[in-house]
């Protein structure tokens, strides 16, 4: 698996959803907003924070910035391509070889990407790992309104969030940006990557339909895998 694009390490935000009251957001809004095409808008997004601050509080997993996946928007088809095709031993019979290596006989031999990292024969293994029928996970896109998406990452940063809003200027820029990109998703719609888009479409239109790649596997087998394929193509951890 060989890919020339390399995605992540980007620097967290400072402003967290969690611990921003709406009072707090306002005054952050108006530091941020006022004198610019997007001050008429900020009724509007104070309207629609308390719905993303219901759902990111409603979060049950909570899983810190940096040990979420990175996968560019470069490699979404690569994904889907080897999900499809069957290219990593998710389903058992389990892959003999990584599970001996990886000593996970009662469970899916899935490599951490400490484990990817410290042992080549490990990072091999797992890319020859798959290739039965029965490993193949189906991918399909939909359109899913944002209030029906749950996140699963514990750090969503509004600076960031407000800093591409500014970067576009205008609602309609944004929402045409916002729409033109692809979350990935579970079966159950908890998203793997694209949180902050997801946390922008929230503010603007909590309706706003979002082109998502629904992966068909439960939450916590995708997050290994993507951990995982994450660590295959290079792409670092965000901070």
């Amino acid at each position: 698996m060989v890919e020339e694009r390399n995605a992540g390490g980007e620097k967290s935000g400072v402003v967290e959803v969690a611990n921003t009251s709406t009072a707090a957001f306002q005054a952050y809004l108006a530091s941020r907003l006022d004198g610019t095409r997007l001050a008429p808008h900020i009724p509007l997004f104070l309207k629609n924070y308390p719905g993303l601050v219901a759902k990111v509080s409603a979060d049950p997993i909570n899983i810190d910035r940096a040990n979420m996946p990175v996968i560019d928007k470069h490699h979404i088809a690569l994904l889907r391509h080897d999900l499809k095709h069957g290219c990593f031993s998710i389903n058992p019979p389990y892959d003999k070889r990584l599970t001996e290596l990886l000593g996970t006989a009662g469970g899916p031999p899935i490599p951490s990407r400490q484990q990817l990292v410290a042992s080549p024969e490990v990072a091999a293994a797992w890319e020859k790992s798959g290739r039965r029928h029965h490993d193949r996970v189906e991918a399909s896109n939909k359109t899913i309104k944002a209030q029906a998406i749950q996140p699963i990452q514990k750090q969503i940063y509004l600076d960031l969030v407000l800093d591409k809003f500014i970067s576009l200027s205008d609602l309609d820029s944004i929402k045409a940006y916002l729409k033109g990109t692809t979350l990935i998703t579970s079966s159950g719609y908890e998203i793997i990557d694209g949180d902050h888009r997801w946390a922008s479409s929230m503010l603007i239109d909590q309706n706003l339909e979002l082109n998502c790649l629904v992966i068909d596997l439960p939450l916590n087998t995708l997050l290994r895998v993507s951990l995982a394929f994450t660590q295959l193509i290079g792409n670092k951890a965000n901070c």
